[in-house]
């Protein structure tokens, strides 16, 4: 689990942006 929290965080701003 290193890059994936990364991702994770990435789409979850996006659906909080959206």
């Amino acid at each position: 689990m290193t890059y994936l929290p990364s991702i994770y965080t990435f789409r979850y701003h996006i659906y909080t942006f959206t």
